[in-house]
């Protein structure tokens, strides 16, 4: 007991020396501030773990969504390109079918213009050939006119649908078609005359007949001329 206390009363005196005070505070001073950047550097090392791991939760977060928005702006463009290619070819069709209709309307519209002027010709030619008799002697005047009648009863053609096809499709072959009736009226004033000599007694038509010939068979061409050109204009469809 004697000994314990003692070795405690050496240790205050140690501690309470003036002299060697000092040195012992310094060494344990010494010892906390050698532990104490340990801690620092640990608690450094695990902060420094921490924010590489949620770096790589980061990056990985961002990969994923870029690949995400990747994805998606691709899928974006292909419906769009796709959209594209698919309006495009539709119109293409559009177009190539449209011409295809309105070909085919303009050859069945050309091919009627032909017929109506057809027989528009065939009518002129055989009513002039009636007429042609009366001035030749051939026959009367009225019998001439019965025969124009009966040949008109059922005109074989409508010159009003005829002149609208030349306005709408074909009016290339508005020329041809001017020149006929330019013709045509002309044709009509010799017979006009013929007829007005033969009610004033002046029975002798033929004075009449080779001016009459002779525009008859100018009507017969550029009534050609006209068909001509309206079968012209059928090919070039």
């Amino acid at each position: 007991m004697r000994q314990s206390s003692g070795a405690t009363l050496a240790v205050f005196r140690v501690l309470f020396d003036e002299n060697r005070a000092p040195r012992v505070a310094l060494l344990w001073f010494s010892r906390f501030a050698a532990a104490k950047p340990e801690q620092s550097e640990q608690s450094m090392q695990h902060e420094l773990v921490q924010k590489n791991h949620m770096t790589v939760e980061y990056t990985s977060i961002v990969g994923s969504v870029a690949s995400t928005l990747t994805g998606a702006l691709g899928a974006l463009v292909g419906v769009w390109l796709t959209d594209r290619g698919n309006n495009r070819r539709l119109r293409w069709q559009s177009d190539i079918e449209l011409k295809k209709e309105w070909n085919r309307l303009n050859r069945e519209r050309g091919e009627e213009l032909y017929r109506h002027a057809d027989k528009w010709q065939g009518n002129i030619r055989a009513n002039s050939l009636f007429w042609l008799g009366a001035m030749q002697s051939s026959y009367s005047v009225n019998d001439a006119l019965d025969m124009e009648i009966a040949r008109n009863r059922d005109i074989p053609y409508d010159y009003g649908r005829m002149e609208m096809l030349v306005d709408v499709y074909f009016p290339t072959t508005r020329e041809a078609f001017d020149g006929v009736t330019a013709v045509r009226d002309s044709h009509s004033a010799i017979l006009s005359a013929f007829k007005q000599r033969y009610k004033e007694g002046d029975v002798d038509g033929g004075v009449f007949a080779a001016r009459y010939t002779n525009s008859l068979h100018r009507l017969d061409e550029t009534i050609g001329r006209f068909k001509a050109s309206i079968a012209d204009g059928i090919r070039a469809q």
